[in-house]
């Protein structure tokens, strides 16, 4: 499944795509069309439109999972694969995206 017209799918080199699959997050190659999964175990699903957006100066994927009943932000490399804890909200909410600096 594909991102919502207002997310930004794609990095900045304009080489990958972010998508979801059944699996997880996962990027298409656009020169060799390869899929491969980066971010195992997150859900995404139409209504949740905004929790999923890649950044605009990084190949990097900001997205949400909902974990003991809070709502926490990571960051997952799109090209090394590492991921990272951005915040813990502390609550149940939903993560709007990353300003273009990717702060």
């Amino acid at each position: 499944m594909s991102l919502y017209f207002h997310q930004n799918a794609y990095t900045p080199q304009g080489d990958k795509m972010i998508i979801y699959t059944p699996e997880g997050l996962a990027t298409v190659n656009l020169k060799t069309r390869a899929v491969e999964l980066v971010a195992p175990g997150v859900r995404y699903g139409p209504g949740s439109s905004s929790s999923i957006e890649v950044g605009r100066k990084t190949p990097t994927v900001y997205y949400e999972k909902n974990e003991d009943g809070q709502t926490v932000i990571y960051a997952t490399d799109m090209d090394t694969k590492v991921t990272r804890l951005v915040s813990k909200l502390g609550f149940t909410g939903d993560f709007g995206g990353v300003n273009a600096d990717e702060t």
